[in-house]
């Protein structure tokens, strides 16, 4: 038992799966830096009624759906360029949020996008992250939930600097940064493997 925890821990000790645990981290952190203050956003910046506030959200999880779908699709077909096509369109919905919040029908469509680009980034992280510790995969999967419960923990924070020495209409600019920070990981992480053996399994 004792060689077993020893082994398991050794697995998680990887220094590309730490990476990429922190990877994960800065998706949720673009993610619920934004989302944990989504409400006030759209209601004082964008301008739509408190009622149909909830509406949003519930498009939002519509597109949570698809994206967790569409991404285990892609992740299957191809794992990292997959992860980093996610962090790249997350970007851009973060910016074209950014762009278009005076604008209530935009925003509405925006959100719904985002769900979709947010979560499909998630499939592919979890199954390389598996992949990683396959010595280890009960502790490496609860690793990773943990390593995003602290990347939402972060965002929230984070985004509430933000709101408290910028302004509430900035925020999403906030996103676009963690989100980025995390392509750039990412690829780091993708030129790792293809100079590693197996790179065939990520490409």
């Amino acid at each position: 038992m004792a060689v077993s925890i020893v082994r398991q821990v050794r697995a998680l000790a990887q220094p590309k799966l730490l990476l990429l645990l922190l990877t994960g981290a800065l998706g949720c952190s673009s993610l619920f830096g934004v989302f944990t203050y989504i409400a006030p956003l759209l209601q004082d910046v964008t301008g739509i009624p408190e009622a149909s506030v909830p509406w949003v959200l519930v498009l939002f999880g519509f597109g949570v759906t698809a994206g967790n779908i569409l991404g285990g699709k892609l992740a299957d077909w191809k794992l990292m360029p997959t992860m980093i096509g996610s962090f790249l369109v997350l970007a851009l919905i973060l910016a074209l949020l950014a762009a278009d919040l005076r604008f209530p029908v935009a925003v509405v469509i925006t959100v719904f996008l985002w769900g979709i680009a947010s979560f499909g980034l998630l499939p592919g992280l979890q199954i390389r992250i598996m992949t990683l510790a396959k010595d280890a995969p009960a502790l490496a999967s609860t690793s990773n939930h943990s390593a995003l419960n602290l990347g939402n923990a972060g965002g929230a924070w984070l985004g509430g600097l933000v709101i408290t020495h910028i302004g509430l209409a900035h925020l999403p600019w906030f996103g676009v940064v963690m989100s980025l920070i995390g392509l750039g990981l990412t690829l780091i992480l993708y030129a790792w493997d293809r100079r590693s053996p197996g790179a065939s399994v990520t490409s």
